[in-house]
């Protein structure tokens, strides 16, 4: 079998690359179905994980989770997206050894100013992630 120079090449690149961008356990973010009935979502709901330069997306599932796989480590800014209810961002840090801890974060915070400590773990983390409160897009008029 006889390897390209291109090939030769990408595969030093890929075995190169640093041990901590391994590939981690799924990370998973619920929305406690007391806090909101997962029907009551819309169907296109959605969360990220960004860092600079890399996003991750998940779609809401029909039990209310949101599943990232495949997420190197790093620290990440958790967003979920959605049309009738805000959510406060998280930060979520993964280690090279696969451990996930997440904070409350808010826009403009320094990245090192960590919030209230919402979850933590090794393995298969579950994060819980709960509704600051409804979206309002009118405004009654008085009078």
């Amino acid at each position: 079998m006889r390897f390209s120079a291109f090939t030769f090449a990408l595969l030093s690149v890929l075995l190169a690359l640093p041990p901590g961008q391994a590939v981690t356990a799924p990370l998973t973010v619920l929305i406690p179905p007391a806090a909101i009935p997962p029907s009551a979502l819309p169907a296109w709901t959605s969360a990220s994980l960004s860092t600079l330069g890399v996003t991750h997306t998940a779609p809401l599932q029909g039990d209310g989770k949101f599943v990232f796989r495949n997420v190197s480590a790093g620290s990440y800014l958790l967003d979920v997206h959605c049309r009738d209810y805000a959510f406060a961002p998280l930060r979520v840090d993964v280690g090279a050894d696969g451990a996930v801890e997440a904070w409350q974060t808010w826009r403009g915070n320094e990245w090192g100013n960590k919030g209230e400590r919402r979850g933590g773990g090794s393995g298969g983390v579950v994060i819980e992630i709960r509704p600051a409160g409804t979206k309002e897009f009118y405004i009654e008029r008085q009078g």
